[in-house]
């Protein structure tokens, strides 16, 4: 369908002769950075019509808060003295400590501007990398592309690592490429470099270079591949004696608490994850792509994994690896990488004989379709004046009731700004909710293990979780098990709309009050324990 030198030889010509290509690469950047600050200041991190995702995810919340446990001196550690690996970011977490040296410049705002940076640099690796293969045009819709997608800026206003993961996947695709292509030594080092860093950017950061390694194998590159594979074993078992002396254990308690449940459950949750993204993350046409690029292969009269890309194999690879794991909570999330690729596979595609107006004809249609799915996406309901229920209800916490024990399954924003010693109620920063063998409640990745009466047990002074209006509150603290300890103190507005009161004591209404406040978004519940 397309010659592969053709491309080459006219990237390199047009690229030579063109000066325009640095000034349209910097406002292809800059239109990513306002986007990512757009949707940051006004937009939210959850699909839900509620408060809680005003201000980035809930998650990454926790990961702030390890940085700023570490900054203060107590080490990578939740609630300090306390020893358990609850974020799965390590090297983004080290990223966030700095801006506790900027006391004045809230966590978010920091994590946002990182996001940016980050953001801009894949765009610039993802620029690099195509105009290597294809025509200067090509090479600037397709950065575009990566750019201008509203989903790429909502994930990096989450204030998740994901945007250090889309660089980190993009430089081992980018050296990995290079080493096979020239040999040399030194880049056979930026690839190991590359691998490093992969490894201490995610607790599951070692799967990209094993994808790497298989690569190298296909390409018979063994020798390479056999050192690489045993340049990653040795990392891996540095990181896990120092986890094993750092945390006591062999693995992140994340793992634990979030891949759990029977196969076959997790395996259906996976596919309905692909499934849901696909559409609301204007991602199926990207998953098109692989597709027709697997199925190109395989029609092949001689069939060659010799002909496989890195972004096909590891399109291919990782949703295995997604459906096995059941896929995640947070959207897209894990799929950011499959917009680069796919834009690349469906480059691939596009006959380096097109004139510049069909090229840019193909680039407003597929802009168009990765955008339709914002109209009915709730992040982007965006308004000048926010509001955070629970970093409201965490600021409040921390004022009246400082050194308090919290129970919470909102483990990121209200500990973070309450302050309290927190007990995980879904165990991500808990070791015994997190290793608990069976899970409760049909799968639900991230959200399906949880203890109440080991957590009645520790006699928190705080409980706040969702609330039903039949008083039952969410991970099975239910009324009947709690009245006797504890009383219903707050309900918080969980609404996008902020109320002259967001946090009311409903310690002395009568329940058919409570239920009119839960049915009008009130459903945000706080209990008190009772004085003995």
């Amino acid at each position: 369908m397309f010659n592969k030198n053709q491309h080459l030889m006219q990237a390199n010509m047009s690229t030579a002769l063109n000066p325009r290509t640095p000034r349209l690469l910097l406002a292809v950047i800059i239109l990513a950075i306002c986007g990512v600050f757009i949707h940051g200041l006004y937009g939210y991190s959850g699909v839900d019509l509620v408060s809680v995702h005003a201000f980035g995810s809930d998650d990454a919340y926790i990961s702030y808060r390890y940085a700023k446990n570490l900054f203060d001196g107590y080490g990578l550690v939740f609630n300090p003295n306390e020893y358990v690996e609850g974020y799965s970011n390590f090297l983004y977490t080290l990223l966030l400590t700095p801006a506790f040296w900027l006391p004045q410049l809230p966590i978010y705002i920091y994590s946002l501007t990182l996001n940016a940076i980050l953001l801009a640099l894949a765009i610039a690796i993802f620029h690099h990398k195509l105009k290597k293969q294809f025509s200067e045009q090509q090479s600037i819709v397709g950065s575009t592309l990566l750019a201008a997608n509203p989903f790429i800026w909502a994930n990096a206003a989450t204030g998740l690592e994901t945007m250090l993961v889309l660089v980190t996947t993009l430089l081992i695709w980018v050296s990995v490429d290079t080493y096979i292509k020239t040999g040399k030594r030194l880049d056979f080092f930026y690839w190991l470099f590359f691998v490093a860093i992969s490894i201490l950017v995610r607790i599951d950061g070692f799967l990209l270079p094993l994808i790497g390694i298989i690569y190298l194998f296909i390409k018979e590159k063994h020798k390479s591949a056999i050192v690489s594979l045993i340049f990653v074993s040795t990392l891996m078992v540095i990181y896990t004696i120092w986890r094993l002396y750092y945390y006591q254990d062999i693995i992140g308690n994340t793992y634990y608490a979030k891949v759990s449940g029977d196969i076959l459950d997790r395996v259906s949750s996976g596919f309905y994850f692909l499934k849901e993204n696909a559409f609301r993350g204007g991602l199926w046409l990207y998953f098109l792509a692989v597709v027709f690029s697997i199925s190109n292969i395989i029609k092949s009269p001689l069939i060659r994994l010799q002909n496989i890309n890195f972004p096909l194999l590891y399109s291919s690879l990782f949703l295995l690896y997604l459906v096995y794991i059941g896929g995640d909570i947070y959207y897209e999330r894990f799929l950011i990488s499959f917009f680069p690729f796919g834009i690349y596979l469906l480059l691939l595609h596009i006959p380096s004989n097109f004139k510049k107006p069909y090229i840019y004809i193909i680039f407003a249609c597929i802009l168009f379709i990765q955008s339709i799915p914002v109209i009915k996406d709730h992040r982007f309901n965006y308004q000048s004046k926010k509001y955070d229920a629970w970093i409201e209800l965490g600021l409040f916490l921390k004022q009246y009731f400082p050194n308090t024990t919290l129970a919470t399954g909102a483990a990121g924003k209200i500990p973070y700004y309450s302050e309290l010693r927190t007990i995980d109620i879904l165990g991500l920063n808990d070791k015994h909710i997190g290793k608990l063998k069976n899970s409760l409640i049909p799968f639900h990745v991230g959200h399906n293990k949880y203890d109440p009466q080991y957590v009645f047990s520790l006699k928190p002074d705080l409980i706040a979780t969702w609330i039903d209006p039949n008083l039952d509150m969410r991970q099975g603290m239910y009324k009947k098990l709690y009245q006797r300890e504890y009383q219903l103190k707050f309900l918080v507005n969980t609404t996008r709309v902020s109320q002259k009161s967001n946090i009311i004591d409903v310690s002395t209404a009568d329940e058919t009050t409570i239920n009119s406040l839960i049915s009008n978004g009130y459903n945000y519940g706080v209990l008190l324990r009772l004085k003995e």
